[in-house]
């Protein structure tokens, strides 16, 4: 396998806070964990400016930092503005949208010409965060997986961001050389999508040091309104997966049975309009003084509370792995959580499990786990145990490495046409990344443009602005061969079938490419085949 000797790392989704969730933890331990398992390799992590800062202070020297995109160090200031962002581009024709989102990736890629980073043999892209609009055409790459929730529960997210998920995940499917899922139930749930064959997909379960919990004992650092052992903690952003509705609903209903009982609810994460509206819910449900909503706890704080807590309380309906649970179990804290998606997975025979979508069964749970000294102690033996199966981020960081290399043979091995369905359109742009036997080989295409089309022709046109061939009229088929030396070909003007009555397709289409094959310097000519077969639309 070939040695990483260069990594770039897209960590431009990443914000400063919490907003990330458990995203951004995971990335930093990793990254940390691949300094050490690449000691000779060039890191380069490109980023937004307001998160140098905090990527210098841990990664010091050690990893070149190249501030990408310019955004406000206010969290307050950062939200407006990405609010106001979405706001505009869902407001805008789809069409135009995408194209704006294009230019803005196409942008950066010309501002990351001017750093280290270069074709150099063994150089990879890692996309922690899913996205893959950063990498450059042909270029080996490796992103991570963690849910595909908004497919699940698609009536948790706006129109704009479900999109971009789903826009996000098709992308890596189709142009990274392998994939890793943060478990095995995120794995199969990508692999079931039929966008990606189960050959690119690895399940790298997540491995968290126990930084974030050491010196949980120090009880000094217990929020002064807290009681060691008397509250239950849920560890989540107020997401609308997280159920903190249901739990709340649930608390109130054992709290109202159990009146002699000193018991609290603490339910720490992000500030925001959820945040907000569940602490006025619990205020209207004459719940203040027993529900508590501290925001986003710093490290040493978080690691008391975490310690301090009579038991881990997790009803969330959807986690690609479940972090905190993985947590509460290092430190010695009983845990009940919901019985879907990774959790039971994760949790094997360590947790109390119950279903999350039903009060009752949550309000059973709060009991058990809180007051059933046997049940208690068996969880608190198991978690540790289970616990220490999750605790050594270098195993992590060996199963990437191992996949890095993976990817960069494969990637030398494969030629890929990226743009082009698997029913054979192609949309404004494909892309040639040829494979190590096809370097110098032309391109050829067979386009077609139905009779039906709206426009009267579809223009063929180069990387460098150059026509390769006449317009391909409607009612007619066109061949085309691409120099070796071309990777873009755009295709105009597109249409979407949905505007025109055709039927309910949305996407962006310009032309039928019926056949791709490459033409050798003696004439000989070899089909390409996407290896993985797996470009349909929805």
């Amino acid at each position: 396998m070939p040695d990483v000797r260069a990594l770039t790392v897209d960590l431009t989704p990443m914000l400063v806070g919490a907003d990330n969730g458990g995203a951004k933890i995971f990335v930093l331990e990793l990254l940390s964990a691949l300094g050490a398992a690449l000691p000779n390799c060039q890191f380069t992590l490109v980023g937004r400016a307001s998160t140098r800062r905090e990527l210098f202070a841990r990664f010091g020297d050690r990893m070149n930092i190249v501030p990408l995109l310019d955004d406000s160090e206010a969290a307050g200031a950062r939200t407006v503005a990405r609010r106001a962002a979405r706001a505009a581009l869902s407001a805008m024709p789809a069409p135009i949208a995408r194209r704006l989102r294009s230019a803005r990736a196409h942008a950066a890629r010309w501002r990351l010409r001017g750093s280290p980073m270069s074709r150099q043999e063994g150089h990879l892209w890692y996309c922690p965060f899913t996205s893959t609009s950063l990498v450059p055409p042909g270029a080996p790459a490796v992103a991570t997986i963690y849910d595909l929730q908004y497919r699940a529960y698609p009536q948790f997210f706006g129109d704009a961001d479900r999109a971009e998920r789903d826009r996000n995940f098709r992308e890596a499917a189709r142009r990274a050389d392998a994939l890793a899922a943060i478990s095995r139930f995120s794995r199969d749930e990508a692999v079931a999508t039929g966008l990606v064959p189960a050959s690119r997909v690895t399940a790298i379960p997540i491995q968290i040091g126990r930084s974030r919990i050491d010196g949980a004992a120090d009880v000094t650092k217990l929020p002064a309104s807290l009681k060691s052992g008397r509250y239950l903690l849920y560890p989540a952003n107020f997401w609308p997966h997280k159920n903190h509705e249901l739990l709340l609903t649930a608390f109130a209903q054992w709290a109202s049975g159990h009146r002699g009982k000193d018991l609290a609810l603490v339910c720490t994460g992000a500030e925001g309009p959820r945040a907000f509206a569940f602490r006025e819910a619990a205020r209207r449900m004459g719940l203040a003084a027993q529900v508590h909503a501290p925001g986003f706890l710093p490290d040493a704080v978080y690691a008391a509370t975490l310690a301090h807590a009579r038991a881990v309380v997790f009803p969330s309906l959807y986690e690609g792995f479940g972090m905190p649970v993985i947590e509460a179990m290092a430190a010695g804290v009983p845990v009940a959580c919901g019985d879907r998606t990774a959790l039971p997975e994760v949790t094997g025979d360590a947790a109390l499990l119950f279903d999350p979508r039903k009060p009752s069964a949550i309000v059973e749970a709060i009991g058990r786990v809180a007051f059933d000294d046997a049940l208690r102690s068996r969880l608190v033996t198991a978690g540790r145990a289970r616990a220490a199966a999750y605790a050594d981020p270098s195993a992590m960081a060996d199963d990437y490495v191992a996949l890095f290399s993976q990817a960069l043979a494969g990637s030398a091995r494969r030629s890929r046409l990226h743009g082009r369905h698997a029913d054979g359109w192609a949309g404004a742009l494909v892309e040639v990344a040829r494979g190590a036997g096809h370097r110098t080989h032309r391109l050829s295409l067979v386009l077609s443009v139905p009779a039906w089309h709206p426009h009267a022709a579809v223009d063929v046109v180069s990387r460098d602005g150059r026509r390769v061939n006449a317009s391909c009229p409607r009612g007619a088929t066109l061949a085309v061969e691409l120099p070796p030396d071309v990777t873009r070909v755009a295709f105009g003007p597109t249409f979407r079938p949905v505007d025109i009555g055709l039927n309910r397709d949305t996407r962006v289409l310009s032309v039928l490419i019926l056949s791709a094959e490459f033409v050798g310097e003696d004439g000989s000519r070899s089909p390409l085949v996407e290896e993985d077969g797996c470009t349909s639309p929805s």
